[in-house]
């Protein structure tokens, strides 16, 4: 799995390891782009966004590698943009790269500086001042990366939501043809 933040890397592999049962190994996009040779050392093939896909194809030729693409299910970042029209967003990831990803992306949907300036992104060292920033009525999502991390931090009275954006419908489905006629033409080819 290849993207430019741990964050989503994570979340992509998890989705890909859950629903097809195979060894997703992370790859960040800054070590694919400086070494592809080393970073797909023992891959069969490379998944990753529309988001970097030109960058990671580019890589992954020169090792001769297949680039498969996934989707994100648009309703996350729909449902934070819906939240923020009205409150503030607390987000705690593991990786800080994530924040201007995501924020630049719900910029793409639409959303204008005063709805992202309602939108924290924290680390969990910073969850903290991140609530007392955004003040009691405050939506607070952590990653499930972190959850472990930031449970002792969160408010006894906080609804615990966990943030995942998962993989959107039908992508794993299309992956999974995709892959089995990838293996099917390697076989052919070896007989």
């Amino acid at each position: 799995i290849a993207e430019c933040n741990r964050e989503q890397i994570e979340m992509i592999g998890r989705d890909v390891r859950a629903g097809l049962g195979v060894n997703a190994r992370p790859v960040l996009l800054d070590e694919l782009v400086a070494n592809p040779a080393s970073a797909l050392a023992g891959a069969w093939g490379v998944v990753t966004t529309d988001c970097h896909r030109a960058e990671v194809e580019s890589a992954a030729r020169t090792v001769g590698l297949p680039v498969y693409r996934v989707a994100l299910d648009p309703d996350f970042p729909q449902t934070i943009l819906r939240w923020a029209r009205s409150r503030d967003i607390v987000m705690v990831v593991g990786d800080e790269r994530f924040a201007r990803v995501f924020l630049r992306f719900l910029g793409q949907l639409g959303a204008g500086p005063e709805i992202t300036a309602r939108v924290r992104i924290v680390l969990p060292s910073r969850l903290r001042a991140a609530l007392r920033a955004a003040g009691d009525d405050a939506v607070v999502l952590v990653s499930p990366l972190v959850l472990r991390d930031v449970e002792s931090k969160l408010p006894p009275r906080a609804r615990h939501l966990a943030a995942h954006w998962r993989l959107a419908q039908g992508t794993l489905e299309r992956l999974r043809a995709e892959l089995a006629y990838d293996l099917a033409a390697k076989r052919e080819g070896h007989a």
